[in-house]
């Protein structure tokens, strides 16, 4: 299976012409782009700006698997917090 990956990200970045034109650093499958440190930091840069913080709540917000998630977790806390108070 994996051997399958590398030429498909290569023709794929080949075909949208996203190494010139695009998101990709590399023509691809030779390196993970995350463990370059520049990378790293201009992501980490990127994410820490309000503008993004903002999209990325609303896309949260918008998103129904997000908010079954989020249901979910208030879900347990509740049960949780019942069973705290009902042992006390």
């Amino acid at each position: 299976m994996t051997s399958l990956i590398k030429p498909c990200e290569q023709h794929f970045i080949n075909k949208f012409d996203s190494y010139r034109n695009g998101y990709n650093m590399t023509p691809g499958g030779d390196k993970n782009p995350m463990k370059t440190e520049s990378v790293r930091l201009k992501l980490a840069e990127t994410c820490s700006t309000d503008e993004h913080k903002a999209a990325r709540a609303t896309r949260r917000a918008n998103d129904p698997r997000e908010q079954a998630r989020i249901a979910k977790i208030k879900a347990t806390y509740a049960r949780k917090k019942a069973e705290r108070t009902a042992s006390q």
